[in-house]
């Protein structure tokens, strides 16, 4: 392990910099800065658009539901052959 040095080796550097003057930024930097991040427009939907997707949306909702319930309540379901079909069809093993 080497012995830590007694003095910090960016000192030189740091004291070779005094004196120096700072730079300076263009007078007009902030103007062009805030220029820049200045808010661009939003192009938004119609309101119109927004209510016709929803109700398409919802439209498409119902439909599925119903259909969902049509099948659940139907007489095949109900009887049970549905079931029967489903386990005759069905093959564990295969002589």
């Amino acid at each position: 392990m080497q012995p830590l040095p007694e003095e910090d080796p960016l000192k030189p550097l740091l004291d070779s910099l005094e004196g120096r003057s700072r730079a300076r930024p263009p007078a007009d930097m902030l103007g062009r800065i805030e220029s820049a991040l200045a808010p661009t427009p939003v192009r938004r939907l119609p309101t119109r658009w927004v209510r016709a997707a929803s109700a398409a949306a919802a439209a498409l909702l119902l439909l599925n539901g119903w259909i969902l319930y049509e099948a659940i309540s139907s007489d095949a379901l109900r009887s049970g052959e549905a079931s029967i079909e489903l386990l005759d069809d069905y093959n564990l093993y295969t002589e």
